[in-house]
């Protein structure tokens, strides 16, 4: 038997008929209160954001928000195809103006020479040492939700990408967006088929509207970097 320093058991002091390994491990009968540690609570500096539960919870608009966003005015889709929503985006389809580079190494400094042609009903065939630039068909965009663009899926599996690096549309940019497409494999693409999807955003903070070189110019635009060395 274990005893303590004053000759005493050491299980002597434990309550009747308690174990000592679950005394020592912390399983204390239902008649003993558990030990209770307060923890205290963060306090939310200044410089946090105070996130509404809305933009936490809904930060992508489904489907049905997207229709109700068009009827209300709050998204621009023209034309607009109730049977083109999913469930959250909708599906738009190719324009029929198509500009080229004339040129076959491009300089960002400078205005690069373009070519534009209407693309006929039998569609072209894009070859994967080009990039081409068509219009959509859809004049969309927003005020108070941020467009993104993607490709649909099945056009990726023909692997053709719509926008080679640009797929977020800003803010107040409503017009007939131009789409960067470019194929991993020849592939023939036809005016007025279903290119690619819009998701809708739900912004934090202030608004502002786009500004940019773009602003207003016909679709589809080549590309303006040169006018960022002309400051």
């Amino acid at each position: 038997m274990d005893f303590g320093a004053n000759g005493r058991s050491a299980r002597s002091h434990l309550p009747k008929n308690e174990d000592r390994t679950s005394f020592v491990l912390g399983n204390r009968p239902s008649h003993q209160a558990p030990l209770q540690r307060t923890i205290p609570q963060r306090r939310q500096t200044d410089c946090e954001p105070r996130l509404q539960t809305e933009s936490l919870t809904q930060m992508i608009l489904t489907g049905s928000q997207i229709h109700q966003g068009v009827e209300n005015g709050d998204i621009v889709i023209r034309p607009f195809h109730k049977r083109q929503i999913t469930p959250n985006a909708y599906d738009f389809r190719l324009g029929d103006r198509c500009c080229i580079y004339t040129e076959e190494t491009l300089d960002a400094a400078v205005e690069n020479k373009t070519r534009t042609f209407t693309i006929p009903p039998e569609g072209i065939i894009l070859e994967p040492t080009r990039i081409y630039l068509v219009n959509t068909k859809e004049t969309m965009g927003s005020h108070r939700f941020v467009p993104i663009i993607r490709g649909r899926s099945s056009v990726g599996r023909l692997g053709i990408f719509i926008d080679v690096t640009a797929d977020l549309i800003d803010l107040g940019s409503i017009n007939q967006w131009t789409l960067q497409l470019h194929a991993v494999l020849p592939v023939r693409v036809y005016p007025g088929m279903l290119i690619g999807q819009v998701t809708f955003w739900r912004t934090y903070g202030k608004r502002s509207q786009y500004q940019g070189k773009y602003l207003d110019r016909p679709s589809p635009a080549s590309s303006l970097s040169y006018l960022d060395y002309e400051k």
